[in-house]
């Protein structure tokens, strides 16, 4: 995976105006890379070991010791990654960019161990992380301003429909080459955990997401409805939203059996 000036300028342009125009906290992610491809082996020096709070022995605990999302609270991984492998039979041999072979959250993790405490709306800040030669994904804090809903694109098509049929007020939504789709809503503030199925993942409150135009495994994310300004997620009622994910899966499920 090849990366230039471009790549970087995109992600420090994108991180300033979540930070900026909408009030989302950022912080720099590492991203997934093939070896030999990429111009700057990953080493933490010089300007860019401000950011990289690393200790050795393995990757960043980005849990704290705590279940960051619901899906971990339920015992799913809280970030369906896979080892340094090869990535759906295309028989490229990818790497996270943090440099620890085998990382369970290929190119998906905040660079810092201090990721939540770390985050930024800062301007000068952002630029200083973004100022150096890395494409540093994005990652935003999620439980502040927004939650996130991440769905497969099967249950997301559905719940979209059934949303726009309803006229439920929608807030950003993008997917990734994952297949997974995120729907960004109000936050709940620490309400009562929900017990949720399989196919989806909340993040909420002390976790994070990455967003466009951050890199994964096999392409980058993309805004399918981009926020619109500060009070892109206000009117998204995360009720009306998770209504419509659950039923899309009762739905989709059905189907499934049917076969």
């Amino acid at each position: 995976m090849w990366f230039s000036a471009d790549s970087r300028d995109l992600l420090r342009a994108a991180a300033l105006e979540y930070a900026g125009w909408h009030g989302w906290r950022v912080a720099p992610a590492y991203y997934p890379y093939t070896p030999g491809r990429h111009r700057r082996a990953p080493v933490r020096t010089g300007r860019h070991r401000a950011i990289g709070r690393w200790q050795d022995g393995g990757p960043p605990d980005i849990t704290g010791g705590e279940p960051t999302t619901l899906a971990a609270s339920a015992g799913r991984p809280v970030a369906d990654r896979l080892p340094s492998t090869d990535r759906v039979g295309t028989g490229k041999l990818l790497w996270c960019a943090c440099g620890q072979p085998g990382c369970p959250v290929l190119g998906g993790h905040p660079v810092s161990r201090d990721w939540l405490r770390d985050a930024s709306t800062d301007p000068a800040t952002i630029e200083f992380w973004w100022w150096g030669p890395r494409p540093w994904n994005v990652a935003v804090v999620a439980g502040e301003r927004f939650d996130v809903w991440s769905a497969p694109a099967a249950v997301a098509e559905r719940a979209l429909a059934a949303l726009g049929r309803a006229g439920r007020p929608l807030g950003p939504v993008a997917y990734g080459p994952d297949g997974r789709w995120l729907f960004f809503s109000q936050p709940r503030f620490g309400q009562p955990a929900l017990e949720l199925p399989a196919q989806l993942r909340y993040y909420g409150m002390g976790s994070y997401v990455l967003t466009p135009p951050s890199t994964q495994d096999a392409g980058r994310l993309r805004w399918w409805r981009p926020p619109s300004g500060p009070a892109a997620v206000r009117s998204a009622r995360w009720e009306s939203l998770c209504e419509a994910l659950l039923a899309a899966v009762e739905v989709e499920t059905y189907l499934a059996r049917l076969g």
